[in-house]
């Protein structure tokens, strides 16, 4: 059975990369480690290396192109998105996906190339061979038809089947969840069925406002995770 290292970098350049081992079939190998991105080379050897960037430095988006054939796709997706990006199109790298079957969107990424150019400098400073990159905010789990929500310090990440995952700063975190998730209909309906990640330390800290939201949910199931978000992502 093939083995995959996932490692995650953070937005600011002095946070340490994290990494880990997962198999073909998604379950975790061995503890979390952090670091220098150096530093995972040795548990890179054989096997396949994928990055998580963060996914405040990335815009996803499925803008639907007229077009068919991947050269013809990639020339039209900058003009597509021109007037959704800030940046001058031509300072950023697009990653155009295979668009789903029935669906009428086509996945695309986009990110800074200064910031893509970084992210693989330093990979390859460290000897690291790279199979692929996704933003971690598309590593979030989609739970049915609910909602997912993963609190990750200061960032609350925010995902639905049916939308693209996105990201809400988390300080404060109680606008945080009146964003992500508005109030149930003036007409008595139920609020959504809403999966919640968090750390220990962060639940015990923000305990009120989470339980608070079951009166707002349909249903709410909190999930702990002791060793972080990198072993919920990794898996995906």
């Amino acid at each position: 059975m093939s083995e995959t290292l996932v490692i995650r970098l953070r937005a600011a350049d002095e946070a340490p990369a994290s990494w880990l081992i997962v198999d073909d079939n998604g379950a975790c190998s061995g503890p979390v480690q952090s670091g220098p991105v150096a530093d995972a080379l040795g548990a890179s050897q054989g096997r396949r290396v994928v990055l998580l960037v963060p996914g405040s430095e990335i815009t996803l988006a499925e803008p639907e192109l007229p077009v068919r054939g991947g050269a013809r796709i990639a020339q039209a997706v900058p003009f597509a998105l021109e007037e959704q990006l800030a940046s001058d199109v031509e300072a950023l790298h697009f990653a155009v996906g295979a668009r789903p079957a029935g669906a009428a969107g086509t996945p695309v990424a986009v990110a800074s190339r200064a910031t893509l150019e970084r992210w693989l400098a330093q990979c390859d400073a460290a000897g690291l061979e790279l199979s692929a990159a996704y933003a971690d905010t598309a590593a979030v789990p989609v739970a049915g038809a609910g909602c997912t929500l993963l609190l990750d310090g200061a960032q609350l990440y925010v995902r639905r089947a049916d939308s693209l995952p996105y990201l809400l700063d988390a300080e404060p975190l109680g606008t945080a969840l009146d964003l992500a998730l508005p109030g149930p209909a003036a007409d008595g309906e139920a609020g959504e069925h809403v999966t919640f990640y968090t750390s220990t330390a962060e639940y015990e800290r923000h305990s009120d406002l989470i339980e608070g939201l079951r009166t707002r949910t349909a249903t709410l199931q909190v999930k702990l995770l002791p060793d972080g978000p990198l072993p919920l992502l990794a898996t995906q």
